[in-house]
């Protein structure tokens, strides 16, 4: 018998959905004012008004049921499951909280706890609710989790300093807990609470009227207290009534509202419509703590989407009545101010007070609940199928579960949601988040702005638990944006104390001046608020140090008085009177008092004694320095006086003047100031500088104007930085730059002049307003720079040089190494190597320096070349100068080296090209037209160093002799506005002193203010052009060099930055600043680390050697008649690139290598020793084993005889012991560190031996059953029973372990493969295409899967192609011999079915030949496979990836467009036919704005790369003013049913919608879904089929295609549409070969059955599935008659792509086997224009046919002579050359013609090394024209360059250049070299 019983409240505001589990809900949406509920008479639902509903809090229900519909359709949380939910609210009341809550329990319309009256529901969970009131009801039945917030209130105010604060609660349970846990932090930690206000309860609507007078006591309170702080704990009613009752206080007195609020986390700014003309600046400024929150992707659509005529949700209809002030017909709302609710009202109309479109924290709150109980029952359902047998798996996912058995599965969950952020619990059951802080930010019209400006984290540690950001918080109007102080009162100033008030709180006190001085032995400390005991400390003799210094104080003092003594007993002496005898007694005296005086600062002090030894000490010491210095002032001027003629008397006191006058400087002042030093102006020395006389004046004879440029990057940079408040904000850079003029004594001094004053040189004295220098920049090269850096170092100053700062070991020892904007000089070193090395230059030469750093150029790159193979045919030293007093020896030395470079045959000359250097190459060419030497046609390799600059007398040197010059230089950018700046220069300048020399120099003129003769001299305008200067002169880019002077000053600048930012950061708050002063050390650490970016886009950053971590660009010189040149950049040299794989080796055995593999590391030996516990247990349990199982098998042989032993089955009891025995000792194998032989054999031994012990087991069992069968009375087993059964049992038991390992490895293939095509050869290349699409189900694990899906495949026609372009290419390979000679290719096709599944499946049938593939077993014969080619789209080539990354095999895919998967971090072997999608996204963005389309809709998949599409699309859309009308999300397994809803769910999109344009990204299915949509017509009898006239813009990924059951659809729709393209072009003879493909042509072809009978729409007599339904196929049906969408006869993109790689695949091979023979590294490949041909470069040709080779003695290893061969012997190449032309003569025969002739030749000709001969090349070429006339199609060849000297010779041409045909198997394409290439299974 059912009981009913009637339910007194019935409430319809309720929102349900149906499900296999049902989620509860509470929510407070609705208001209801009540009279209040007595026990008089019974409840009745008599509300007196209609509810107010808090349209806020409508987000709620809403993000509960967003949640509970994505986890409906995603599958993989729930599968087979669906939620529902059911949400009722509880009207703010506590007693419709625990009604409704016991309704979610129960379905029976009155709730009857522990009685089932009616069918019980089936909820899990409950979620709610808002505040922590309505939560306890509902924990009165249910679990509740919390989040705690007090800590961060507290470190809140903290952090402000905010020690005077209000509090405010509510006036019930939970609002005395906060007041009683916040009274007790704040105790804690020194926050003393001004007031506290408790809010009145209000649950009626007479409540309102009853309380508003002490609403407004409460209001005024506030307001009037001295507290600019109030901590609430922000209830909604609460709230509502706070703002009420301010709003009302703040209209009738005009008080202004002038707090912070800071509010917890339940608040989130909502409003009632009762109260929604309230002004909402009353809490303008506020902070609130919010649970951390990041808004999920779709949940801004599904508000959009909401419309009130939902028959479920009960709460819309009254929320959007009060939410639009409107109403629905046969509403509850009687009388509405507003109009009729039409339903189409925008919910992003509303202001923020009542509705938000983004999801609130609360929201997120309980959309992360819903997840978390759906990821809970996840794992619950897990566990129980996870060990239960597979029969009963359905009933236990579908078996009723009981909500507690969720709770620990709810405690335990932790799993990321659709934003990112994770979500689990603690063991209390509270959210592990963080706290975000917001602050509100209100506006007059009503709406507001959350502002995020911190976080509080309680996982970090505590001093970074709380982060804010200050400078983005706005506060009240009344603060003027400065942080509002809270304190009771001031603080007290130094020298005042504290005075607490009476009956105040402890942070409020008076101040007084009511202070006492300290005792003597105390003193006061820093805050004077404390006295502090005076420490005595002192030396005292008993300490080491002090008897030390005592006993050197006696010693010195006794020496002291040795020598006095002396001096006194000689004082009549002529040596003693001549050293000046009074002040040397003054001296010795005070010395001797000196030494005693540092008694008194030894041993316990004393009155006398601190009084005394300070003055005494000064005193004496004073007199000490003054007697030494009177001494040498006497000496010195007695020796000047004596000189003869001297009138040094009578000037004595006049001032000395600077001898060194400075003639170049360059000045700008600013807070601080970078130093320069230029090198720009020569001033040469003519006679020898003596120390006898004054050093000469510095006359200026000649300059480099190129370096003048230096200067000017120099101040461009300052400018610029100057210009760009970001680097230094209020702060001038300024600089000071001084001239060398290439002298090391003009170098010393104007470095001293950076740290000196501006007059005065005088080291360590500050004698005038010093300098605030921060660093100094210089110099050109090592030289000056080192003379910098031995000064600069002294001082700690930063010196950044621009050049290659190269130290000998002395000078390391010696100096602090400065920073470099230069890379390190190992990479250099490198590069020429490297270089040298590629264009195989055996043969050079070195030009450096006479100096240290020359000659250690020269050993360290001769050393390097010896290395690898390259000799150094001489070193020529240039001479070491730099005055013109020996001009005449450094022209001899010049003239020498110019005839011995002439007269050499090397043709590489390898520069270190410094400044001198560089200039001495430069006067060789001088020299060379001065003595008439030939010119010196050399190939010029130049060191970075070099700028191909020229002195002003060289400027009309001829500039073609470096023509085709190599040179490396540090990688440069161009930097905007500099050649602006360099236009805006013109002379004179009064503060640029380098300006004017440069002018006069450059333009050969002088100015006006010298005297000047105008008929034979120019005269300076001023307004001359820069850019009219040769290159040589001047270059209006920036050059390397410049450009490292430009780095080190912004090197410099953000140095500083950071150096004051880390200041800024520790000062203290509120506090103003001015520049400190800083000292130019402190900079070290900040330049040290600093990296940055420059106006270039370049990134700067020293190393830890200080070097500038950059490459090398390879510059080639190309020079022109006009005296100007070209930079030509052909290569670079990058230290991060990977090293050439001929510089690869293998690391030892004990190591392996890297992750990098730039190191090998040595393996840790990781084993278990005797001595751990574990092992010594272990042993000990072994040896107790052993020990055990001997003993046992000692009783058994001692009893051997006994029946029990006998009957106990001897021998098997024998062979069993035996083995336990073994198998206990086995256990030692694996103890202890392991041996070669111990590896080897433990695993073996072990398993055998424990195989016959469980053999053994076995046949004893059963021996025993059989046995005790057999006394059975009559039975037939005693005569199968014998005493070999035993025996039988036992071989039986082996043999079927035996057994069960060998059909492992022979198993049959459960799920065979039907379609593939497999042409075995040498080396496969595999392919997986996407031809055929299954409808494959999802796989329910319950049982082996099946063949059903194979049944009725869906056959894409057209993308047979795919697979026939792949067989076409591997036809075409194999008939050229000249990719792979001797090598076949095969090729093994499956197809992937569009399934994850089946491409897993076939991957992997391609890596093992066996049917039963077993990964990383070699059960079959593994396929000799190089590469496979696929997928067609980025799921099926992630698939992939996934397997053949594994095991490192190429994977060309000819259809991913997704970047993802092309990261060689992640996917190292992954290559693609297909460009870049970004590229193809910025294509259609160009389109769309050609034409103007901006309103355009879009179609992708639910995939990675659909996501990835539309992030980037729509990213590029909105920099464009693109607007995406619409977006139709296809689901990701595409099938039939999939399709179908696909399109009913969307279409409702295009029927509403107008966009004209539509976007189609193409995976595979997203095609067939648009077939669907144009089958509309079909399906769907609608009458306006309009919407599908648009233009459709489909992906380069899409090729219309469709199968046989969309033949008769109407492809009209599709007319005018664009769409992208891989490139492509017809390959010559693909339309003759489809054109031979018919249906019995390839035997093991399982693809083109069904191709066939789809395409024709026929059936084969075997096929199972068409036969009887349809015409059978001929055979002879054509190709080219089908209609293009279901195959093309032209060779599509994809297929041009399958294409492609299948050559790339061939080509690849072909060199990994050509390098094995020519292993030549390919690292740079530089485009020397000079040259067709690389120029060879040998010590001598190579030996002629009948010469052997001999070593020359005394000789390179390169050089040899070439000797004939003696008699009666021959060369091996002549014995080659004979046999060559037998061969060539008797080409025609059988015997030749059998044995491969055009190997022969390739082999022959390998042999003979005259090859290399430009007549061996034709040689070549003749054989080649020979095999040509006996080919039907000749192959591909190569243009090889032929020198023209050989040109003539051979052909009779004029000289020049001539090429000649080589076919394409005999060369490589390296510059047109040929190079015999001949495959290593050949040899």
């Amino acid at each position: 018998m059912m009981c009913t019983m009637n339910n007194p409240h019935q409430l319809k505001y309720q929102h349900y959905q149906p499900g296999d589990l049902i989620i509860g809900g509470i929510t407070s949406q609705l208001f209801s004012f009540s009279e209040g509920t007595d026990f008089t008479t019974h409840p009745t639902p008599n509300w007196k008004v209609v509810p107010l509903v808090m349209l806020k809090n409508y987000q709620h229900v809403l993000s509960l049921v967003f949640a509970v519909k994505e986890i409906n359709e995603n599958h993989k949380i729930l599968p087979n499951i669906t939620l529902g939910f059911h949400v009722y609210d509880s009207h703010f009341d506590a007693q419709i909280t625990y009604e409704n809550t016991l309704n979610l329990l129960f379905n029976q319309k009155r709730a009857v706890l522990n009685y089932n009256c009616d069918m019980q529901k089936n909820p899990v969970a409950v979620v709610g609710g808002l505040d922590s009131e309505t939560s306890f009801h509902i924990a009165t039945i249910l679990s509740l989790y919390k989040i705690p917030q007090y800590t961060g209130i507290v470190k809140l105010l903290l952090h402000f300093e905010w020690k005077w604060v209000g509090l405010m609660a509510m006036h019930d349970d939970k609002g005395e807990k906060f007041m009683q846990t916040l009274q007790h932090m704040f105790s804690q930690n020194g926050i003393c609470i001004a007031f506290t206000e408790r809010m009145p309860i209000q649950s009626n609507i007479l409540d309102v009227i009853n309380f508003y007078d002490l609403f407004m006591e409460i209001a005024m309170t506030v307001m009037k207290a001295n507290v600019n702080v109030c901590v609430v704990s922000a209830d909604p009613h609460m709230m509502l009534d706070l703002q009420a009752g301010l709003n009302m206080l703040a209209s009738e007195i005009m008080i202004p509202l002038n707090k912070v609020w800071l509010l917890t986390a339940h608040w989130d700014f909502s409003v009632e419509p009762f109260f929604q003309y309230l002004n909402i600046q009353v809490f303008h400024g506020a902070l609130s703590f919010a649970v951390h929150s990041t808004q999920v992707p779709g949940f801004q659509h599904f508000l959009h989407v909401q419309k009130p005529h939902s028959d479920r949700d009960g709460f819309i209809r009254v929320f959007w009545e009060q939410a639009f002030h409107c109403s629905f017909p046969n509403s509850d709302v009687t009388e509405v101010d507003g109009e009729i609710c039409t339903g189409e009202e925008k919910l992003d109309n509303l202001l923020g007070p009542f509705f938000e479109m983004s999801m609130t924290s609360q929201s997120y709150s309980i959309y992360n609940a819903v997840y978390a109980i759906a990821h809970a029952l996840h794992a619950m359902y897990s566990s129980r199928t996870k060990h239960a047998p597979i029969g009963e798996r359905d009933y236990l996912i579908t078996s009723k579960i009981q909500y507690f058995q969720l709770h620990p599965f709810l405690a335990s969950i932790s799993f990321n949601n659709s934003a990112g952020d994770t979500v689990s619990f603690d063991k209390k059951g509270e959210l592990i988040a963080a706290f975000d802080i917001i602050n509100w930010v209100t506006f007059p019209n009503q709406s507001f702005s959350k502002v995020k400006v911190g976080r509080m984290d309680p996982q970090s540690p505590l001093d970074r638990q709380l982060s804010i950001n200050e400078n983005i918080i706005t506060w009240q109007r009344q603060f003027n944006q400065t942080v509002p102080i809270a304190l009771c009162n001031d603080p007290c100033h130094p020298g005042y104390s504290r005075m607490k008030k009476e009956g105040q709180p402890f942070c409020c006190y008076d101040y007084t001046n009511d202070c006492f001085k300290c005792p003597e032995e105390q003193y006061p400390n820093k805050g004077r608020n404390e006295c502090l005991s005076k420490g005595l400390n002192f030396l005292s003799y008993d300490e080491p140090l002090g008897i030390i210094l005592a006993i050197l104080a006696l010693s010195l003092s006794v020496i002291t008085v040795f020598v006095f003594g002396i001096f006194i007993k000689h004082r009549n002496t002529a040596i003693v009177k001549a050293n000046n005898q009074n002040l040397t007694f003054s001296l010795l005296i005070s010395l001797f008092l000196c030494f005693l005086c540092s008694l008194f600062f030894i041993g316990h002090p004393d009155l006398m004694t601190c009084q005394l030894r300070q003055t005494a000490f000064g005193i004496i010491f004073s007199v000490v320095v003054s007697s030494v210095l009177a001494k040498t002032i006497t000496v010195v001027l007695a020796f000047m006086i004596t000189k003869p003629g001297a009138k040094l008397r009578k000037w004595v006191g006049k001032k000395l003047n600077d001898t060194l006058h400075v003639q170049h400087e360059y000045y700008q002042p600013g807070d601080f100031s970078i130093g320069g030093m230029a090198s720009q102006l020569f001033s040469p020395q003519f006679t020898p500088m003596l120390f006898s006389e004054s050093p000469q004046t510095v006359v200026i004879h000649t300059a480099v104007p190129k370096n003048y440029q230096h200067v000017l990057s120099l101040v461009f940079a300052v400018k610029e930085i100057n210009d760009n408040p970001t680097v230094l904000s209020n702060i001038t850079l300024g600089f000071q730059i001084y001239e060398n003029y290439f002298k090391a004594r003009m170098t010393y001094q104007n470095t001293l002049n950076l740290i000196s004053c501006h007059k005065k040189i005088i080291p360590n004295y500050k004698c005038d307003v010093e300098k605030n220098l921060i660093a100094v920049i210089g110099g050109l090269d090592s030289e000056i720079s080192l003379h910098m850096a031995s000064i600069l170092s002294l001082y700690k100053i930063p010196q950044v040089t621009y050049c290659l700062f190269s130290l000998t070991v002395s000078d390391k020892a010696q100096l602090t190494i400065p920073y470099q904007m230069f890379p390190s000089e190992e990479h250099q070193y490198n590069g020429i190597l490297q270089l040298l090395l590629h264009f195989q230059w055996k043969w050079i030469g070195i030009i450096v320096m006479a100096d240290d750093r020359g000659e250690k150029f020269a050993q360290t790159l001769t050393h390097l070349l010896f290395l690898k193979g390259i000799c150094t045919a001489f070193i020529a030293r240039t001479p070491a100068h730099s005055d013109f007093f020996n001009i005449n020896e450094m022209l001899l030395n010049l003239q020498y080296m110019l005839m011995n470079l002439s007269n050499t045959d090397v043709d590489i000359f390898v520069v270190n090209a410094d400044t001198h250097t560089a200039l001495d190459v430069q006067w060789l060419f001088v020299a060379a037209e001065l003595y008439g030497i030939r010119p010196l046609k050399k190939v010029w390799v130049m060191t970075a160093h070099w700028d191909f600059s020229s002195e002003t007398f060289q400027r009309d040197m001829d500039a073609q002799n470096f023509h085709g010059a190599l040179s490396f230089a540090i990688q440069s950018n161009v930097v905007q506005g500099f050649q602006n700046f360099l236009l805006n220069l013109h002379p004179p300048s009064d503060i640029d002193g380098f300006i004017k020399d440069f002018w006069e120099q450059a333009f050969i003129c002088s100015f006006t203010d010298m005297n000047v003769d105008p008929v034979t001299e120019d005269i300076c305008t001023g307004e001359e052009k820069l850019e009219s200067l040769p290159a040589t002169v001047f270059e209006m880019s920036m050059t390397s060099q410049s450009y490292s002077i430009y780095n080190a000053v912004y090197a410099v600048a953000h140095a500083l930055h950071a150096m004051y930012l880390s200041r800024a950061k520790r000062r203290a708050r509120g506090q103003c600043w001015d520049i400190p002063k800083v000292q130019h050390f402190q900079l070290h650490p900040f330049l040290r680390s600093i990296m940055f970016n420059n106006s270039a886009g370049d990134k700067m950053f020293f190393n830890d050697n200080g070097e500038l971590e950059a490459g090398f660009d390879i510059i080639n010189w190309v020079t022109f008649p006009n005296k100007s040149f070209l930079r030509v950049k052909v290569g670079k040299m990058d230290p991060q690139a990977p090293q050439d794989m001929n510089d690869c080796f293998k690391c030892p055995e004990d190591q392996y290598p890297k992750k990098e593999k730039n190191q090998c590391l040595h393996k840790a030996l990781n084993f278990l020793s005797y001595g751990e516990p574990l092992g010594i247990s272990l042993v000990v349990l072994a040896l107790a084993l052993s020990a055990v199982a001997t003993l046992v098998l000692g009783i058994f042989i001692k009893h051997q005889n006994t029946p029990i032993v006998k009957a106990n089955n001897q021998n098997l009891t024998y062979i069993l012991l035996i083995s336990l025995l073994l198998c206990t000792l086995c256990s030692f194998l694996f103890i202890g560190q392991p041996q070669m032989l111990s590896c080897y054999v433990r695993q073996t031994a072990f398993g055998i031996i424990f195989s016959t012990a469980i053999s053994s087991v076995l046949a004893k069992t059963i021996t025993v059953v059989l046995a005790f069968m057999a006394i059975k009375p009559g039975t037939k087993i005693k005569k199968w029973v014998g005493n070999q059964s035993a025996y039988s049992v036992y071989l039986i038991a082996n043999t079927s372990i035996i057994l069960v390992h060998t059909i492992k490895c022979t198993q049959l293939d459960p799920l065979p493969i039907l379609h593939e095509w497999h042409k075995p050869n040498v080396v496969l290349i595999g392919q997986i295409a996407s031809h055929i699409h299954q409808m494959v189900p999802p796989i329910p694990f319950k049982r082996h899967p099946s063949q059903e899906s194979y049944d009725l495949p869906t056959v894409m026609t057209k993308f047979y192609q795919h697979i026939l372009a792949l067989a076409f290419a591997v036809n075409e390979i194999n008939e050229d011999p000249r990719i792979l000679p001797n090598v076949t290719l095969g090729f093994h096709i499956y197809d992937s079915y569009s399934s994850a599944r089946l491409t897993y499946r076939v991957t992997l049938d391609l890596l093992f030949k066996s049917w039963a593939f077993t990964p990383n077993y070699k059960c079959g014969i593994q396929n000799n496979l190089i590469g496979v080619i696929g997928g067609f789209d980025f799921e099926i080539s992630s698939y992939m990836a996934d397997i053949l990354g594994l095991y490192k095999i190429p994977q060309v895919s000819y259809g991913s467009f997704e970047a993802r998967i092309n990261n060689k971090m992640d996917a190292p072997f992954f290559y693609r036919m297909v460009p870049n999608e970004d590229l193809q996204n910025w294509g259609i963005v160009q389109l769309l704005l050609h034409f103007g389309w901006k309103w355009v809709g879009l179609i992708t998949k639910d995939t990675k790369g659909g996501e990835h599409f539309l992030s980037a699309l729509e990213s590029m859309f909105s920099k464009n003013g693109i607007c995406s009308a619409s977006r139709v999300i296809l689901p990701k397994n595409i099938d039939l049913h999939g399709m179908i809803s696909g399109f009913f769910n969307n279409i409702e999109v295009f029927v509403n919608r107008k966009e004209n344009a539509v976007i189609i990204y193409g995976e595979t299915g997203s095609f067939a879904w648009l077939i669907i949509f144009l089958m509309a017509n079909v399906m769907i009898p609608l009458a306006d089929m309009s919407y599908t006239v648009k233009v459709w813009i489909l992906t380069a990924q899409i090729d219309v295609a469709l199968h046989i059951l969309q033949k008769e659809f109407n492809m009209q729709t599709l007319h005018g549409a664009i769409s992208f393209s891989l490139q492509s072009k017809n390959v010559e003879g693909f339309h003759e070969y489809l054109q031979t493909i018919h249906l019995s042509g390839e035997k093991s072809n399982g693809f083109i059955k069904q191709f066939w009978e789809h395409a024709f729409d026929c059936s084969i007599s075997s096929s199972e599935v068409l036969t009887g339904l349809l015409e059978p196929c001929t055979g002879e049906e054509k190709l080219e008659s089908l209609p293009t969408p279901f195959f093309e006869m032209s060779m599509t993109g994809h297929s041009y792509s399958i294409y492609n790689a299948v050559y790339a695949l061939a080509h690849s091979f072909h060199m990994m086997y050509s390098s094995r023979l020519n292993a030549r590294a390919s690292t740079l490949v530089p485009h020397v224009e000079s040259w067709k041909v690389p120029p060879s470069s040998l010590c001598n040709d190579k030996c002629g046919l009948g010469y052997s080779k001999k070593k020359k003695e005394g000789k390179k290893f390169c050089c040899y002579d070439c000797t004939p061969c003696p008699k009666g012997k021959i060369a091996n190449q002549t014995v080659t050359a004979l046999v060559l032309a037998v061969f060539i003569k008797q080409r025609h025969t059988p015997v030749v013609k059998a044995n491969n002739r055009m190997l022969s030749y390739i082999l022959l000709t390998s042999l003979y090394p005259g090859l290399m001969t430009v007549k061996a090349r034709t040689t070549v070429m003749v054989f080649a024209k020979m095999e040509e006339t006996d080919t039907e199609k000749p192959g591909p060849s190569y243009s090889v360059p032929v020198p023209a000297e050989a040109a003539a010779d051979n052909d009779g041409q004029e000289p020049g250049t001539s090429a000649a045909e080589v076919p394409a198997s005999l060369v490589t394409e390296e510059k047109g070299e040929a190079d015999l290439l001949v495959p290593s299974f050949i040899e």
